[in-house]
């Protein structure tokens, strides 16, 4: 920034009681400073200083109402840090000195010689001097403050290291970061820190510290077991900084070393990144087995003969039902997904009960045949609305009728039913399979959770995870009801906003 005192004054207050010197001063100023507005008594000035706005006060040391330093205490009070400069006789000096204690800027002889405008000039450049580093400095404050504002307020942990790992400061969030990892405060060692969770992290560290030059840059991931674990994203950037009186310790090559430290929580990541391999191992193993009776009973009809046509009704079944497989995997996948990625949309409207069941026994009449299972549908009031997403109350039922089917044993049976409740409707999918054990249900839900028993049955674990979170998208409730030997109900309640 460049500026001259016309720039930095624009507008001057000056006061002086005599009218013949006042035309003298203005004359002087010409050119030095801005437009310059006239007070003859200090009582006008503190009226001119309430009503406008000045970047210049200069005065006159003896004033008819008031002395100059009561009128320098009066404008300290109005305009805090005002520029203010003193015109004073030689038997004042004194005074104009006091006056200076008291906050005026600088003074000067008030002579009416030649010389005058260019004393006025040495005099205000000073003070333009003096302005422009008060305005670099509030500036610098500014923003330390900004940047001090920003780094307390980041998720991310913050941190400065000096030449020798020990921290000079920390934001709350690395604060935090130290108290997970067990820091206690009077440790400042940033590598002493890291080996209470990690070795090998801590000496690279180190070692970045000792040999690090220019802007180097030292990354790592930090592993924290325990009950629920944790990993964090550690990066230290080596910060350079030229020699100054303000920095005491020197290096070899002359320049002074500051190391930023930055650590970031990716448990959330890491957690997406093995949901994703996971899913994708899950969905890759359990496709092999719907996929190759599909291609299995389709080279048998192909090659025809009096045995396929024997059985082409059982081997279209059978294609069917592993079809139907395949895309309930799908299914699981990208609804699961979403869920993942915070993005399921539900589209609630009245859809019959009816339909809805109708629907799903008729895809899963091929699947339930292909299991000689018995698969009905216990007659349903043709009134009874579900308040719910079309395509989410399918995803759910099939979900719940896909399982039934699976841990049903042969000869066994599963059953839909649905029921007007109060404020809403219910559905149940009932089978007559082994039943789960108690200790066991709270694991249904859990994300790739599977029972001990139902190990060798394919599957990927995210059905009953999916399920429930649609239902609870829809502010539903599922239950459960099991007994071991005798078989499971799931009970899904979707609430009816309108009734």
């Amino acid at each position: 920034m460049s500026l001259n005192s016309t720039d930095l004054f624009s507008e001057v207050l000056l006061i002086e009681d005599e009218q013949s010197h006042a035309v003298l001063i203005k004359r002087a100023l010409q050119d030095t400073v801005g437009e310059v507005v006239h007070a003859s008594s200090g009582k006008e000035a503190i009226e001119f200083l309430t009503s406008q706005y000045f970047e210049l006060v200069i005065t006159d040391i003896h004033l008819g109402d008031a002395t100059a330093l009561e009128l320098l205490r009066d404008i300290r009070v109005l305009r805090p840090g005002l520029p203010v400069l003193v015109m004073t006789s030689q038997n004042d000096l004194e005074l104009a000195v006091q006056m200076m204690r008291e906050g005026a800027w600088d003074f000067m002889v008030k002579t009416f010689t030649p010389d005058l405008a260019h004393r006025f000039r040495l005099s205000l450049d000073q003070m333009a001097s003096r302005k422009m580093r008060e305005i670099r400095e509030t500036e610098l404050t500014a923003e330390r403050d900004a940047f001090a504002a920003a780094a307390n307020s980041a998720e991310d942990g913050l941190a400065v290291l000096g030449d020798n790992g020990v921290i000079t400061f920390e934001n709350p969030s690395f604060a935090r970061f130290l108290t997970t990892i067990g820091a206690t405060e009077s440790e400042r060692d940033l590598s002493a820190m890291l080996r209470l969770v990690d070795t090998r992290a801590a000496e690279e560290l180190e070692s970045h510290l000792r040999t690090s030059v220019g802007n180097a840059v030292w990354t790592t991931e930090v592993h924290i077991e325990g009950e629920h674990p944790t990993f964090y994203s550690l990066s230290a950037s080596t910060i350079a900084l030229q020699k100054s009186s303000e920095l005491p310790i020197t290096f070899a090559d002359g320049a002074y070393k500051r190391f930023v430290v930055w650590v970031k929580d990716i448990t959330q990541r890491k957690e997406e990144e093995r949901f994703q391999r996971d899913l994708l191992a899950a969905t890759s193993h359990d496709l092999k087995g719907p996929l190759g009776a599909i291609l299995s009973s389709t080279e048998l009809l192909l090659e025809g003969g009096k045995f396929v046509q024997e059985r082409s009704e059982e081997l279209i079944t059978r294609i069917a039902s592993s079809t139907r497989g395949c895309i309930e995997l799908i299914d699981e996948l990208l609804s699961a997904r979403r869920i993942q990625d915070g993005v399921l949309v539900i589209k609630p409207m009245r859809v019959s009960a009816a339909e809805i069941l109708e629907d799903i026994h008729l895809d899963y009449l091929p699947t339930a045949k292909s299991r000689k299972v018995t698969f009905s549908v216990r007659q349903v009031d043709p009134t009874i609305k579900v308040y719910a997403d079309r395509l989410g109350i399918s995803r759910v039922l099939s979900n719940l009728v896909s399982n039934a089917l699976k841990f049903t044993p042969t000869g066994g049976s599963v059953e839909l039913s649905a029921q007007k409740v109060q404020g809403g409707s219910r559905i149940t999918v009932k089978d007559s399979g082994a039943g789960i054990e108690p200790s066991e249900r709270p694991l249904l839900f859990k994300k790739y959770s599977r029972l001990d028993k139902h190990r060798a049955v394919d599957g990927t674990g995210l059905g009953l995870f999916v399920t429930q979170n649609i239902v609870a998208a829809h502010n539903g409730k599922i239950e459960v009801q099991s007994e071991v030997g005798k078989g499971t109900s799931f009970t899904v309640t979707f609430p009816d906003p309108f009734e």
